[in-house]
């Protein structure tokens, strides 16, 4: 098979993988081109893809172990490593927020799959935070590299405090500790 084609769709970073059927049964070749695009772009994007849950985690085997989804988010069934987020049911996220940090160790990254997706709006939003930090000045750089942050589930704005889980009740957010991070 012939190396995927990368197109970057900004000068900074993100870009579009081509030429890739994705799936369990990439070949290393195709895998470690697919890592390389990442490492380069940080962010990237297959377009015409059809994944279920199965087929979604098996791919994720093929760039590491996959953790479970969320520690309060039900999983889809079956498949403690896949989140389903449905807008109509209130999932969406319309502030600035990296994921998952509030963990110890947060994972790598994240895999998203759209199945519908909206004609305007609904768009997810990325953003190059180490060539944020780059551009700073060194006297603020050196001022950050000193400091720690904490990161809570408690600041999603009561988001998860106000979901429900599976059995109708709220999720427990209490259980979730803050994590602390340079």
């Amino acid at each position: 098979m012939a190396a995927p084609s990368v197109s970057p769709v900004t000068p900074g970073f993100g870009a579009v993988v081509n030429d890739v059927k994705l799936g369990a049964e990439l070949e290393g070749d195709t895998v470690a081109a697919v890592r390389d695009a990442l490492l380069a772009h940080k962010v990237i994007f297959f377009r015409d893809q059809s994944l279920d849950a199965a087929e979604l985690t098996e791919l994720a085997k093929r760039f590491g172990e996959p953790t479970p989804a969320h520690p309060v988010e039900p999983s889809v069934e079956g498949h403690p490593e896949v989140l389903s987020l449905d807008s109509d049911e209130g999932a969406r996220a319309d502030v600035w927020h990296s994921d998952l940090t509030f963990q110890e160790n947060p994972p790598l990254g994240a895999m998203l799959h759209a199945e519908v997706v909206p004609d305007v709006g609904g768009d997810t939003i990325w953003v190059d935070m180490a060539a944020a930090y780059e551009a700073l000045s060194p006297t603020l750089r050196a001022f950050l590299d000193g400091l720690t942050a904490t990161h809570s589930p408690t600041k999603a704005g009561g988001y998860f405090a106000a979901r429900e889980v599976g059995d109708g009740t709220k999720a427990a957010t209490t259980a979730l500790t803050a994590a602390q991070h340079p």
